[in-house]
């Protein structure tokens, strides 16, 4: 009734090699080919997140997402949200033919519009580099929509204001900082 040694033989070192086996090849996989050799682009609604390959720590992964008139169906406007030096920043392009001095506005949700003023125009329109904190964070993950409000030249002299579904902002954020936390963390890459 020995069966003991019988047993471990029999189950015990197969089983033993079937785990050396599977952590030798997930480790030997992560050295031929580890993540991030290649830059990743995903769709979560409206919002897109594009991370850099790993390669490049110097730049950041970023979420954007472009604002299309009802009407027409085309996009006079983005967003843009990424890490800058001074910290996470949420960027509003508008078109070139806004009337600077008045800034614009965003509205997050039933929240009422913030005025902000433009720090650049570029070529692609006249930007507004917003610093994003924990409470905007938190509205931008509860929030079906946005408005943003701005002066353009028309015949009524009157303010534009363009709501916009903003969802997907939730599993878009989640993606961001799952990629954001990878390149910058050679355990958890280790680990994906």
């Amino acid at each position: 009734m020995n069966d003991s040694p019988r047993s471990l033989v029999r189950y015990g070192i197969p089983g033993l090699l079937l785990v050396v086996g599977l952590i030798a090849g997930w480790i030997g996989h992560a050295l031929v080919s580890p993540p991030g050799q290649t830059g990743t682009v995903a769709t979560f609604g409206g919002w897109t997140v594009s991370c850099p390959p790993y390669g490049n720590p110097k730049v950041s992964c970023t979420m954007s997402m472009p604002i299309v008139e009802k009407q027409s169906g085309t996009a006079f406007a983005s967003l843009i949200m990424g890490r800058a030096p001074d910290g996470l920043k949420l960027a509003v392009t508008l078109p070139l033919s806004v009337y600077l001095m008045p800034g614009m506005a965003l509205g997050i949700g039933s929240d009422a519009p913030h005025p902000y003023h433009y720090d650049t125009c570029t070529l692609q329109g006249c930007v507004t580099a917003i610093a994003v904190d924990d409470k905007l964070l938190a509205s931008l993950r509860a929030a079906k929509t946005a408005k943003v409000e701005f002066a353009i030249p028309n015949k009524d002299n009157k303010p534009v204001a363009v709501t916009f579904p903003i969802e997907g902002f939730d599993r878009a954020d989640n993606a961001f900082e799952h990629d954001e936390a990878l390149r910058h963390s050679w355990f958890r890459r280790l680990w994906s």
